[in-house]
């Protein structure tokens, strides 16, 4: 029974929304008059600041999924004078205020990022900003395109969408290739074909059911566990 609930523990964890180490969000932020605006939020290649001696107070931004889970909250200060340099004679100068310039901000990359939203000091909202164009794991409880259980809570533990699993070598199922529109076998990379059989929401569709089921299994064994439990307890009492 112990062994059962287990494994039930196991299953139930899902994949939580996970970095990616080598990819940012970058946020094109302009000053002006004590207003801050959103230029534009890109996606790229470079090293977001670790959570280690970063400010707790400040403007905020908050990253959050396509369900509005928050996954990520990083403060930031607006730096609006800078240090001028050295004169000829060895002095330093007073530091330069400045009043009108674009800044960037980094995030780190969530592949189930859906929305960012920028407040101010007071924690009024400033701006809200769409980012499921950048995301790849688009949260539809069914395992596609190039999500991975590693980085998508729409895979069980192991599971690849199709996409994923063809730029990696793996052999797709006839169902996998044909939602996806992928060759079963061939050169990886190679141009797609349009396959026979069932439709891309027929497959989809199947996609679904394929992930119940385990759950389904898991609460009969439950029950099962529980029943055989309770006679063998009846019974070592009839026998007393």
């Amino acid at each position: 029974m112990k062994k059962l609930l287990l494994l039930l523990i196991l299953f139930a964890i899902a994949a939580s929304a996970t970095p990616l180490p080598d990819k940012s969000y970058f946020i094109t932020l302009h000053y002006k008059d004590g207003a801050i605006t959103v230029k534009n939020v890109t996606v790229q290649y470079g090293y977001a600041p670790d959570r280690i001696n970063q400010p707790t107070s400040g403007y905020k931004l908050i990253l959050a999924d396509r369900h509005g889970t928050t996954i990520y909250i990083s403060f930031f200060p607006v730096q609006t004078q800078i240090e001028a340099p050295m004169t000829k004679e060895g002095k330093w100068s007073p530091w330069i205020a400045r009043n009108d310039f674009d800044f960037t901000v980094q995030l780190p990359y969530y592949t189930e990022g859906g929305t960012i939203d920028l407040l101010d000091p007071q924690g009024v909202p400033i701006k809200h900003v769409d980012v499921t164009k950048t995301s790849q794991c688009n949260q539809n409880n069914i395992c596609d395109g190039r999500e991975a259980f590693e980085t998508c809570s729409d895979c069980t533990p192991g599971q690849k969408g199709p996409i994923k699993k063809f730029l990696t070598g793996e052999k797709l199922t006839a169902t996998e290739a044909d939602l996806a529109d992928l060759p079963l076998e061939g050169t990886i990379g190679a141009p797609a074909r349009k396959g026979a059989g069932k439709t891309p929401s027929s497959a989809g569709t199947g996609g679904i059911l394929g992930s119940k089921l385990v759950w389904i299994i898991l609460a009969i064994a439950i029950i099962i566990a529980i029943v055989l439990k309770r006679r063998a307890k009846k019974d070592r009492t009839s026998q007393k």
